[in-house]
């Protein structure tokens, strides 16, 4: 039973990170094509790519201390207490997962010729249906690839598993 509930838990909390880094990454691509060369969109490309630089066990050890602290409550729970270990680790899970999905996704928004939105715009779309109707379409197989990247990655993922390790966050690893 520990056994099948860790392989439930870890694809679970897996494919919800997968699909969050997945969704962060496509709503920051879309701010940051349709603002390219500005200082903001060139910031939010930055942060997103930092947790590149840092090893998995240190943004871990981060989470982990930062959220266990007892003056740090989030909706009034500790999120190191209990399930609440489960968020802990969907959000480390994603935050460590988007730097290889920007650069998957982005190459994907870089294939989409942008005489298609230009036209969708003259035809009376407005920009997020556009985007909805034209851009997501084309960018979905790709979405959907790093998708199943990302959460194959995660599934067997031992540093965070060690660090979170606890009776309510015992995942596969």
């Amino acid at each position: 039973p520990d056994t099948i509930s860790g392989i439930r838990l870890s694809f679970i909390l897996s494919a919800i990170a997968a699909a969050l880094a997945c969704v962060i990454v496509v709503i920051a691509c879309e701010y940051i094509f349709k603002n390219k060369n500005k200082k903001m969109a060139i910031l939010v490309e930055g942060c997103l790519m930092f947790p590149w630089l840092l090893p998995t066990i240190l943004i871990c050890y981060s989470y982990r201390i930062f959220f266990n602290d007892n003056i740090w409550y989030v909706f009034g729970q500790n999120l190191y207490y209990k399930e609440n270990v489960r968020l802990l680790i969907i959000m480390a899970y994603t935050v460590i997962r988007l730097p290889y999905a920007l650069r998957l996704i982005k190459a994907a928004f870089y294939s989409i010729d942008e005489e298609l939105e230009n036209a969708a715009r003259n035809l009376g779309a407005s920009s997020i249906n556009a985007f909805i109707k034209v851009k997501l379409p084309v960018i979905m197989p790709n979405v959907w690839a790093v998708f199943a990247l990302t959460f194959l990655a995660l599934f067997s993922e031992y540093g965070m598993a060690a660090t979170f390790h606890s009776s309510y966050g015992k995942t596969y690893s």
